[in-house]
């Protein structure tokens, strides 16, 4: 998980190095649409979203 995604650098460097699905969140919505559109992997979900109203149910992201 990305917190604060931005426009994907960080998003994109995780997936690449680990190979994994990535949930990639931020609050701006502009940056969200330019990560995406960038995106060509489909291993990365982006949300806009606010840390502290993170729209995933408890314990959702354990392994």
């Amino acid at each position: 998980m990305d917190v604060a995604c931005g426009k994907d650098f960080y998003s994109r460097q995780i997936q690449q190095r680990t190979g994994r699905n990535i949930f990639a969140f931020d609050l701006s919505k502009e940056a969200i649409q330019i990560a995406s559109k960038k995106d060509k992997s489909e291993s990365i979900k982006w949300f806009v979203a606010d840390l502290a109203k993170m729209p995933l149910k408890d314990k959702s992201m354990e392994h």
